[in-house]
């Protein structure tokens, strides 16, 4: 290929890929179009840094790896739409406007307070303790009797630790939640400790609500079939979502069952358009399965542990 045509190819895929802000776009929108911006600059960053390197080849492999950074682009392009696609999805079901949460720590319990008259369906009772078992994972969740203070309200910690199949820790994270008075369950961030060869390889994920991040709700206090709601918000980190599916699902697991009243959710995120994970929770005891809607993969409650 050569270097006009594959610049001409570039430029093409510039004007189609940008293209302009709607004038009638709500905040929501014009911020998916700035990430959209963002990902697309990236993608042509590679690109170019990728293109450094091709130039110190002889002409059959120059010509080869301009054509292998060149489809790179496109493909990382590609996925710069539908992450933009997923975002604009997003705020359609939710609200164009900008997502600023009020937050008052006035109308926010404390962490005992939570622990003493919790959300059935996300319990924040201290000192309980949940297994899970995967294909390949074991995670152990433990809502623990520390607390942090975010943006002025008092956050239960929680420890969520997966283990790989030889007993390895491979993320060791810190979440902290709170739940307001009317019985929504919060999440105002996290710490993510991830270990590659039982070394700490980085936090990827981290992030907590303060510094332009925002909360979101991870469990409504009266949940609605059809709502979608955001459970955190930074823009191009943390940037999940949950949908009610369901107040009537049947599922088991080895530690827990609900005959027909497991609350059915679907958790995405635009930051990977592709991967969809339904998750059910009983009434008491909360999150007790989780199904990766692509592989059909579970991840089972196998043990839950009361505080002494």
């Amino acid at each position: 290929m050569n270097r006009v045509h594959q610049s001409s190819l570039l430029s093409l895929a510039l004007a189609a890929i940008l293209g302009s802000a709607s004038v009638h776009a709500g905040e929501c929108q014009v911020t998916s179009f700035t990430l959209k911006r963002m990902c697309f600059n990236q993608a042509e960053t590679d690109y170019w840094e990728t293109l450094s390197f091709c130039f110190n080849q002889d002409e059959v492999g120059l010509n080869e790896c301009r054509s292998e950074a060149l489809s790179d682009f496109f493909t990382e392009a590609a996925f710069c739409d539908e992450q933009t696609q997923a975002r604009n999805d997003l705020c359609d079901a939710t609200d164009d406007g900008p997502y600023v949460p009020s937050v008052d720590p006035e109308r926010f319990l404390s962490a005992e307070q939570a622990s003493a008259d919790p959300n059935p369906y996300f319990p924040l009772v201290i000192g309980r303790q949940y297994t899970y078992v995967g294909l390949e994972e074991t995670v152990v969740v433990t809502v623990t009797e520390d607390t942090r203070e975010i943006r002025g309200v008092e956050c239960t910690a929680v420890r969520d630790v997966v283990y790989d199949e030889d007993g390895e820790i491979v993320e060791d994270t810190i979440d902290w939640f709170a739940q307001d008075q009317m019985g929504n369950v919060w999440y105002f961030g996290e710490i993510s400790q991830n270990y590659e060869d039982g070394f700490l390889n980085d936090l990827d994920g981290s992030f907590t609500a303060d510094d332009g991040a925002q909360p979101g709700i991870v469990m409504p206090a009266a949940p609605v079939v059809g709502q979608v709601f955001r459970q955190e918000f930074k823009p191009g980190e943390a940037e999940d979502a949950g949908e009610i599916l369901a107040l009537n699902g049947q599922e088991s697991t080895p530690a827990a069952h609900c005959g027909s009243g497991c609350l059915v959710t679907r958790d995405f995120t635009p930051l990977e358009p592709d991967h969809l994970e339904t998750k059910y929770y009983a009434p008491g005891i909360g999150f007790i399965l989780e199904i990766d809607d692509e592989t059909g993969e579970r991840l089972e409650l196998v043990d839950l542990q009361e505080p002494s």
